[in-house]
């Protein structure tokens, strides 16, 4: 298993497959969130990491990373490094 150590595991239910990357690893793809919307009119709450590791286990969001970096800089990893996101 492939871990960052200044990160946090906290596996995802959906939207990857395990053993599908391959090394070497050719590059890093960096994401925004967007935070969630409370309802029409209202101002968007910010990102948490909780939130967005719920968004990953949604298979209805086919979407997915292996690490989330908050502000304050705590970590969540997601996924083993040679796991493959997506479907």
């Amino acid at each position: 298993m492939a871990f960052w150590s200044d990160a946090t595991f906290k596996p995802i239910t959906s939207n990857f497959n395990t053993g599908m990357m391959k090394p070497p690893i050719k590059g890093l793809i960096i994401h925004i969130t967007d935070g969630a919307s409370p309802g029409k009119g209202k101002p968007k709450l910010p990102p948490t990491l909780d939130g967005v590791w719920g968004w990953f286990c949604n298979p209805a969001a086919n979407a997915s990373a292996n690490f989330c970096i908050a502000k304050d800089g705590e970590t969540l990893q997601f996924v083993e490094r040679t796991t493959g996101l997506g479907r």
